[in-house]
């Protein structure tokens, strides 16, 4: 029987100007990156119903919350990529770390959103964030 990973923990990195990953920030939520796969109709006239093929894989933009801090060079890193996107072909690499263990998710993409949300008395500044996969996402593998 396989134990269940609590999500308290997790992580998210990005690539930096080098290749080195830097930490986003403390993650307070994650959707972590979704695939669907697409459908082409492929109904003949011999067809007794609609018949169908699947296509290629479709990663699905990928969301999440962090706690934002502007002294943290990860913050500061994802921000940029609003208004200076990568240069990297396929964008920059992402990668989400799941807590006590080694295995995570790893893809490349480019930051389809980020916005400032917070400013409470007793709150806390936070960053709502979208990153939109273009390479193929690697998921975690099982025990």
């Amino acid at each position: 029987m396989a134990g269940n990973q609590g999500v308290k923990g997790a992580t998210l990195y990005m690539t930096g100007p080098t290749t080195a990953f830097v930490q986003v920030g403390q993650v307070q939520t994650l959707d972590a990156p979704g695939m669907k796969v697409g459908k082409r109709d492929v109904t003949h006239l011999l067809s007794a119903t609609k018949e169908y093929e699947v296509t290629i894989g479709d990663p699905q933009e990928f969301k999440f919350t962090v706690i934002y801090d502007v002294q943290d060079a990860g913050a500061t890193l994802i921000q940029s990529r609003m208004t200076t996107p990568s240069t990297i072909i396929g964008g920059d690499t992402f990668k989400v770390v799941m807590p006590t263990t080694t295995r995570f998710f790893q893809f490349q993409g480019n930051v389809s959103e980020w916005t400032l949300k917070g400013g409470d008395v007793e709150g806390t500044w936070m960053a709502d964030g979208a990153i939109q996969p273009t390479r193929a996402i690697t998921y975690p593998t099982t025990v």
